[in-house]
């Protein structure tokens, strides 16, 4: 029920609430792609044999979510004069919330409005979900359709297999 951003906050309410999930609200800060853990782990392996950066990669309850950089267009004025961008983001028919499982099984995209777990979160069946790759500190996120192009190729072999 409680909610911030400070990381000694978070830490003490980790040690008083050890059993507490976490989760995170996507698409200002990050959006998270979702995919099935074998397309997951393929594509992670793929992205780093080429070289590229990936952000962090989490796996809960047999998805891998890999956090890459918001949708938003970060030159365009929302139009308000201020020059923010709050009001600007991209829609797509992949945007989904959690609990659109069954209407999304393949790839899911969390954007505005929506929200993932994140370790060291348990599931309802008692998975814990793991941090699979971490970045070296100060890496930026990647660009999402870059991450997005590799995870549709995985998925496009895995379907005529």
């Amino acid at each position: 029920m409680e909610a911030g951003t400070d990381l000694e906050q978070l830490a003490r309410w980790r040690v008083r609430h050890p059993e507490a999930n976490y989760v995170t609200p996507t698409g200002k800060t990050h959006s998270v792609l979702d995919v099935p853990e074998r397309v997951g782990v393929d594509a992670l392996q793929r992205i780093l044999v080429a070289g590229m950066a990936p952000g962090p990669v989490a796996e809960v309850e047999g998805r891998y979510l890999f956090f890459v950089a918001p949708r938003t267009l970060p030159d365009v004025d929302g139009g308000d004069g201020d020059g923010d961008d709050d009001d600007e983001w991209w829609s797509s028919s992949l945007d989904c919330r959690p609990d659109t499982l069954e209407e999304h099984p393949g790839l899911r995209w969390h954007d505005r409005g929506s929200y993932v777990f994140v370790p060291p979160s348990v599931s309802m069946s008692g998975r814990t979900a793991r941090w699979v790759y971490w970045p070296v500190e100060g890496t930026p996120l990647p660009d999402a359709v870059v991450v997005l192009e590799v995870l549709a190729d995985v998925i496009a072999e895995f379907s005529t297999a």
